[in-house]
């Protein structure tokens, strides 16, 4: 089935109508879902998934914000060029397509690798960033990836098949049940198996979600929220309490009962943090 079947299908099953576009950032052509008025929230997703994954918290969001949320390079719709896939070129993408949204200075979410991107662009276009949010961010802690994840993940990425991505499931969320099936699983596995699907994986080498030094965190001087699921199995909460040292202006919460994608375990409670800090 074709990705963007598989995509209609989930904004179906998460009850949400956001507005589904496409524009070309730099020379990549980049798929997005937006939904809401106001200040502007971008929402960058984690390896392996698309910006359909945020459906449960994008319709919750976007009564409070503009949220934008794109299928970040390589991934979801958007193209999948032979590119280093290094945490410059998603920043360098991810400057792209702000500009050919015509969008100034912005909150900025990022889950996962998403995370490590927004740090990457926050200290490449500082002036672009108003307040951060990390959700199980990467490139906060050490190396500490869990082995088994990273098995799991490499195997799904080099033999995709319905049985190889399903075991990686486990390790994304918490509550099994509040992912969305089959579809979910299907989205994941025709992402990796479309042309280009396996480069982020195969040329990235894990670059883009390596550690950021002290040095360079501490330059993360926006105010900045980490937040974390106490039960994630793919980065513990010992790395969203190192973020949280070495961020200059953050505070830190952790939600129980959630995985590594905490939108997805606790979509209310995770939207309640949101609103939180960034009206206050």
């Amino acid at each position: 089935m074709e990705i963007a079947t598989l995509r209609k299908k989930l904004i179906t099953l998460s009850k949400f109508a956001p507005q589904q576009k496409t524009v070309i950032a730099g020379n990549i052509k980049t798929f997005y879902l937006s939904a809401g008025k106001g200040e502007p929230l971008v929402l960058l997703h984690g390896a392996g998934g698309g910006a359909v994954f945020w459906g449960p918290v994008i319709d919750l969001l976007s009564k409070h914000f503009q949220i934008i949320a794109p299928d970040i390079v390589g991934y979801g719709e958007s193209d999948k060029p032979d590119a280093p896939y290094d945490k410059k070129f998603f920043s360098t993408w991810f400057s792209n397509f702000c500009d050919s949204l015509n969008i100034g200075r912005i909150n900025l979410l990022g889950n996962s690798q998403g995370g490590a991107i927004a740090i990457q662009f926050a200290l490449d276009n500082p002036d672009r960033v108003k307040k951060i949010i990390f959700v199980g961010s990467a490139g906060l802690g050490a190396w500490g990836i869990s082995p088994g994840a990273m098995f799991k993940m490499a195997v799904a990425n080099i033999f995709p098949t319905k049985r190889t991505v399903q075991k990686t499931l486990r390790y994304l969320v918490h509550k099994t049940d509040s992912f969305p099936g089959d579809d979910g699983i299907n989205y994941l596995l025709e992402v990796i198996r479309s042309p280009g699907g396996k480069l982020p994986f195969l040329n990235g080498k894990g670059r883009s979600v390596a550690p950021f030094s002290s040095d360079q965190l501490s330059q993360i001087a926006h105010p900045a929220l980490i937040i974390w699921g106490e039960k994630d199995r793919i980065l513990p909460v010992k790395h969203g309490r190192k973020g949280y040292e070495k961020l200059p202006n953050a505070q830190l919460r952790i939600i129980p009962d959630a995985g590594h994608t905490p939108f997805i375990d606790q979509p209310e409670e995770f939207k309640d943090i949101i609103v939180h800090f960034l009206k206050n």
